[in-house]
């Protein structure tokens, strides 16, 4: 029951973040999207680094490793209630929202894309899986508000030092569906055997 109801509230805020992100995306048509260059994201590995900026082939998805350095541990290292813990979000919302933008995740095969979630998700420490869920509904909710109202959103994310990159990711419509669609199967991993 708490996992429909939180489907529910999170597919609500996907809505709302899609219906502005396009008015969003309306204020510069003439400005490129710009997203933060894959060598500023570095990873203790270069082959993580130029596999995670390179455009996907249609169907393939990032490895379970791409998605646990990517997308799990910036969410889990959040520490909600601790000194700074407002910069390590809007660091986490950005991290994840370009992870996703990066990888091309709006055009990743759904069997790929289910099974490396999956498999990435299985391979944290049950610490991690908690953290996790204790910031994800909330880095969801952030990239919502920063789409529907971003002046009010800006001030943490300048303070972080991602407020051009986020603001890009926010205008960008491939990041957002990107963002959505990672999103949607996050919610949904382990629900169904296909």
């Amino acid at each position: 029951m708490k996992r429909l109801f939180l489907l529910l509230v999170v597919l609500g805020l996907l809505v709302s973040l899609t219906a502005c992100q396009g008015r969003g995306a309306q204020k510069s048509p003439d400005e490129p999207a710009q997203t933060q260059p894959a060598e500023q994201n570095q990873s203790s590995s270069s082959e993580k680094e130029e596999s995670s900026a390179e455009p996907k082939e249609e169907g393939s998805a990032p490895s379970a490793e791409a998605f646990v350095t990517g997308y799990f541990k910036p969410i889990a290292e959040i520490q909600p209630g601790s000194a700074g813990s407002s910069l390590k979000m809007a660091k986490a919302v950005c991290a994840a929202v370009t992870f996703a933008s990066e990888n091309k995740l709006k055009d990743a095969g759904e069997k790929a894309l289910k099974e490396q979630i999956l498999a990435a998700w299985n391979s944290l420490e049950e610490s991690e899986q908690k953290a996790f869920d204790e910031c994800f509904l909330d880095v969801v909710g952030r990239v919502s508000s920063c789409a529907e109202d971003w002046s009010a959103s800006k001030g943490t994310f300048e303070d972080a030092g991602v407020a051009d990159q986020m603001q890009a990711l926010l205008e960008d419509p491939d990041a957002i569906e990107s963002w959505e669609r990672l999103v949607g199967f996050t919610l949904t991993m382990g629900n169904s055997e296909d």
